[in-house]
This record gives structure tokens, C-alpha cells and sequence, in this order.
């Protein structure tokens, strides 16, 4: 057969050949995208009718639940919750120690240690013993300690201002009640 198409048409024809392909091939992924929409949607509404259902039935389930041994069982923990609040509220009228030592301990100038302390809690009393390399530092440590605001009543004996150098001081101090 003899063809007697130009070679415009030709090229045309060609061009529609190499086309045809890519045009089915892009209807093809389109139907696909469009079936996996249609299925994604038909999961949609299965799931959430599922969840309706099982919000149905959980509630169903709650409201037999609700009987008298849930309501025992709500004044157990009720009455637990209230002696739980008692020993918190105990706890919190407890001074932590390791509080008021870590703020003794930041007061200290750097030539001063202490040696020894003891706590009375009733009263809230602390005494504290020590070395002081000069008395100038002692003064600087005393004064610090009035300055914060968790100590009052701070006695040093007078026994501790006698030395100017190396002196094994104590005193005593009461803890402000903050609860």
C-alpha cells in the first residue's frame, strides 16, 4: 500500500501514535486514584459507623456499671483521697533539712566550715558548730544569716568573738515556720 500522506501528516500520525499510549495510560492511574477513593471512603464509613456502635455499646456497659458497688467504691476512695490530704497537709508542716543545710551552705564564706549541727524540732531550733579562719569572716556569716529571710533569734556566743584568728564558733538559730 502506497502512502500518500505528506510528511506533516505523517508526523501528525506518528505523534498521535506515541500519545495514545500515554493518554490510556493516564486514564488508567485517574480510574485507579477514583477506586481507591471510592474504597477509602467505604473504609470511612464502615469505621465510623463501627465507632458509633461501639459508643453505643460502651455506654450501654457504663450505665450497668453504675450500681451500688461503684458507688461504694467511689466513697472508699473518697475517704481515701481525704486521709491521703491529712498526711499531706503533715508532710507539708515538715522542714526539709537538706533545704535549710543547702541555704546554710550557700551563707558560708569561704573560710568558714562547720563541724556539726543538731535540730530540735520542736521549736524549729538548729545549733550549728564550726571554724572560722578570721573573725572578720564570722561577721560576714552572721550577717548573711540575718539577712536571709528563713532564720530568726541567731545567737553567737559571746565566746566566739574573742579570737581574731582560728576560732571554733557555734551558734544557735530558730527556723521560721513558713506552712
Amino acid at each position: 500500500m502506497i502512502n500518500l500522506l505528506p510528511p506533516s501528516e505523517k508526523e501528525l500520525l506518528v505523534q498521535d501514535e506515541k500519545r495514545k499510549p500515554i493518554i490510556i495510560f493516564g486514564f488508567l492511574i485517574s480510574a485507579f486514584f477514583v477506586f481507591l477513593s471510592l474504597i477509602l471512603f467505604a473504609i470511612n464509613v464502615e469505621v465510623e459507623t463501627n465507632l458509633e456502635a461501639q459508643k453505643v455499646v460502651f455506654q450501654m456497659e457504663e450505665e450497668r456499671l453504675n450500681t451500688q458497688q461503684v458507688t461504694d467504691l467511689k466513697r472508699k476512695i473518697s475517704s481515701a483521697n481525704k486521709e491521703l490530704l491529712v498526711l499531706d497537709s503533715f508532710y507539708q508542716k515538715k522542714v526539709n533539712l537538706v533545704d535549710v543545710i543547702e541555704k546554710i551552705s550557700q551563707l558560708l564564706p569561704p573560710n568558714v566550715s562547720l563541724t556539726n549541727f543538731s535540730y530540735q524540732e520542736t521549736g524549729f531550733k538548729m545549733t550549728l558548730s564550726g571554724f572560722a579562719l578570721t573573725r572578720e569572716e564570722l561577721v560576714e556569716f552572721k550577717e548573711k544569716l540575718e539577712k536571709e529571710g528563713s532564720f530568726q533569734e541567731i545567737s553567737f556566743p559571746a565566746s566566739n568573738w574573742v579570737k581574731p584568728r582560728e576560732i571554733k564558733f557555734n551558734l544557735t538559730l530558730k527556723l521560721k515556720n513558713e506552712n
